[in-house]
């Protein structure tokens, strides 16, 4: 019953500012550098806003809940690294892409 509190705490405000102290720059540093390296599915713009949203808002201690400096730093920089990352694996199975054969499943094309 306890770990039903907790997770129920987690969904109130304070909860959410908590999450979002504790593992939200790891968290957005995470999700660019995911996306401009490897996988483009990712809500990268959509995220970067609400980013700018987090670091207007005070918190209950009146702090904001992201650092903007360390959003404007230490963003551009994972970006700037999975996007390396992203021509590194490019660079490395791009030409061996093109000589697999086309798949599908069911006749739905999973790699053409």
């Amino acid at each position: 019953m306890e770990i039903v509190h907790k997770l129920l705490w987690l969904l109130k405000p304070e909860g959410i500012q908590w999450l979002i102290h504790t593992g939200g720059l790891p968290a957005i540093c995470l999700v660019i550098f995911a996306e401009t390296g490897f996988f483009a599915l990712l809500p990268g713009d959509s995220l970067l806003v609400l980013c700018g949203i987090l670091a207007a808002t005070t918190g209950a201690d009146g702090r904001p809940l992201l650092s903007l400096t360390l959003l404007m730093s230490v963003v551009p920089v994972c970006a700037i690294v999975g996007d390396q990352v992203g021509y590194w694996i490019g660079t490395w199975f791009g030409r061996a892409l093109y000589s697999w054969k086309d798949v599908s499943f069911l006749g739905i094309p999973v790699f053409k």
